[in-house]
């Protein structure tokens, strides 16, 4: 089953732990617009899905589509320790 694009915002964000209000607050939106994308009553943006992209740590593609790796392989802010 193919995820929307409000499913996949609202997977993100709660994996993250984070409220729609911490959500739109770091991407520069109101929490009522993050409702609306998460109920799927009205869609992001290109500028506010390449936002929700940065702040949710995703790649665009995968937000906007479905399609292509979720997320970055390699956290280069959180590497791994050398062996």
């Amino acid at each position: 089953m193919d995820m929307t694009i409000a499913q996949r915002i609202r997977l993100v964000r709660k994996q993250k732990g984070w409220s729609q209000a911490k959500l739109a607050e770091l991407v520069g939106v109101s929490k009522s617009a993050c409702s609306q994308w998460e109920q799927g009553v009205t869609t992001p943006s290109v500028e506010n899905l390449s936002r929700l992209a940065i702040v949710l740590d995703v790649y665009f593609e995968w937000l906007a589509t479905g399609r292509g790796e979720m997320m970055y392989p390699n956290d280069s802010r959180n590497p791994e320790p050398d062996r």
